[in-house]
């Protein structure tokens, strides 16, 4: 495990994400990593990075053997894809819990339960408590389980992926929260993980909108 800086904590969350919830578009485009990593939905916190950003991003990741570059036969565009399975010889089920703490910040692990659904849709809670309790156990954990805080019912958790202030995120009021709320507002709860899937298809779907701009554009200069 190599520590990472911010931006590339980001992307590889990003490229881990899509290569299961949208395996026809994985690889990703620099673009797709752009919109990916910016969106608004499920990320914590909300960021702006520019593509200058991205790139060299996407560049030191290659170098620490976590990202390679893929050029498809006739492509224009080259694409980028993780290697961390590989690298770090990991389960898919952790795979998705780091992916997710990577992009969702600090939660319990019920709401890293909510965010891997789409990953892992055959998961239960107890699956992930018991990789999360195996960390603890482990000489070189990925995770690391935060104390309590006052009137908590559970622990959050946290990736040991970067440099991580721990008390400055324990006392953020925008702490990431559950996307289903207790038994007693369950319609709500609904609510948000639709809402949540409408905005990462609205974000794809611009994506795939500026790729097809880009191939135009591009296909008209070769007629001119």
């Amino acid at each position: 495990m190599k520590k990472l800086n911010p931006i590339e904590i980001r992307i590889l969350g990003v490229l881990i994400e899509k290569e299961s919830t949208t395996p026809d578009q994985y690889p990703l485009t620099l673009n797709s990593i752009i919109l990916g990593s910016n969106q608004k939905s499920n990320r914590s916190p909300v960021t702006n990075f520019s593509e200058s950003e991205v790139f060299e991003a996407c560049e030191s990741l290659m170098q620490k053997h976590y990202v390679i570059r893929h050029h498809e036969v006739g492509a224009r565009t080259a694409k980028f894809l993780h290697q961390v399975k590989g690298t770090e010889n990991c389960s898919n089920l952790k795979l998705q819990v780091l992916s997710s703490l990577f992009l969702k910040g600090f939660q319990t692990p019920g709401e890293i339960l909510q965010k891997i659904k789409r990953s892992c849709p055959d998961i239960q809670l107890h699956e992930v408590n018991i990789l999360l309790d195996e960390e603890l156990k482990c000489e070189s954990p990925w995770f690391k389980q935060l104390k309590k805080e006052p009137g908590k019912k559970e622990s959050r958790w946290c990736h040991l992926w970067g440099d991580i202030d721990i008390q400055a995120v324990s006392e953020s009021p925008e702490s990431p929260q559950p996307l289903f709320e207790a038994s007693a507002q369950p319609s709500n709860g609904i609510e948000q993980a639709l809402k949540s899937e409408i905005d990462t298809l609205k974000s794809e779907v611009s994506a795939l909108k500026n790729e097809v701009s880009e191939l135009h554009k591009k296909f008209n200069e070769l007629l001119n």
